[in-house]
């Protein structure tokens, strides 16, 4: 239905290289283009000056995508300073990372620690994949544009559908647009998508459990669950907010632990299903030696 193989052959060609994180937005603001940012500290990270040199410094293969490096000192540089002026580093947590941004300046991705291996043939890849990515993400938001202009909605839906499909970020405007085109989500991609994170979602939990409300947060809870769409990692935290529901509701244990268990049957593997099992172990141990 696209064309895949233009987007293919296009994210080929070698990305052009900003002197500054602010030249770099600008000229994508003005060009309509993404941006990657390698974030490195050169007076203290040496795995990151070596990815530099090896990796990022030498890769040709992206195309629309301007690529600039961010370099964090520890002693700050007037140079460093003009390089790295309007690049917030809080949204850095280790480093190096790579950083995606739209050409509007919204976030798209990272690749950072565990997703950014230390070998230099793995990180190439990575980096590939990921400049794949964000080339595809750019092509498939004008195949949205232009499928929202003509009124074609059933297209529209099939583009942002592909977009969630990218192991990128979504733009909260295009979920509010998802949900206006597609309010019934038969295929349950929106809502996976909208899934809260994990610490807010169970800190809602949480507090309508202490605050009296459990009845009406299971109800909703449960309803999630009966919809039939999650994966089997955002059921298992559905069962552990479930869990933390009961587990402030006076006279509740005995479900509280069945849904940490439940949590942890679901995803076994998997953070939430982990957490299920050691809240279960913790707060309830009489119940394993009965």
């Amino acid at each position: 239905m696209f064309p895949t193989l233009c987007i293919s052959v296009l994210a080929m060609l070698a990305p052009e290289r900003a002197a500054s994180y602010s030249q770099a937005m600008d000229l994508a603001k003005r060009t309509n283009r993404s941006v990657l940012v390698f974030v490195h500290g050169s007076d203290w990270c040496i795995h990151g000056e070596r990815m530099k040199e090896n990796v990022w410094d030498t890769f040709e293969g992206a195309n629309q995508i301007i690529f600039v490096d961010v370099d964090v000192l520890e002693s700050e540089h007037e140079v460093n300073t003009a390089r790295n002026e309007g690049f917030d580093i809080k949204q850095v947590e280790t480093y190096p990372s790579i950083l995606a941004f739209d050409s509007a300046g919204i976030r798209l991705g990272v690749r950072a620690g565990a997703t950014l291996p230390k070998g230099t043939s793995e990180a190439n890849k990575v980096l590939e994949s990921f400049a794949r990515l964000v080339s595809q993400r750019m092509t498939l938001q004008m195949f949205a544009a232009s499928a929202k202009a003509s009124g074609d909605m059933a297209k529209e839906t099939q583009v942002l559908h592909l977009m969630l499909a990218q192991d990128l970020s979504i733009l909260e405007s295009d979920l509010v647009r998802l949900k206006e085109i597609d309010p019934e989500d038969p295929t349950g991609k929106r809502r996976r998508a909208e899934f809260q994170p994990f610490h807010p979602f169970v800190a809602r939990a949480t507090k309508d459990g202490q605050e009296g409300r459990g009845e009406q947060a299971i109800t909703r809870l449960q309803t999630m669950l009966d919809e039939g769409v999650y994966t089997s990692e955002q059921q298992a935290w559905i069962h552990n907010a479930m869990g933390s529901v009961y587990r402030y509701w006076e006279g509740h244990d005995i479900e509280a632990e069945k849904q940490f268990l439940h949590a942890a049957s679901v995803a076994p593997s998997s953070v939430p299903g982990i957490a299920g099992a050691r809240l279960a172990e913790k707060l309830y141990p009489k119940s394993r030696t009965q």
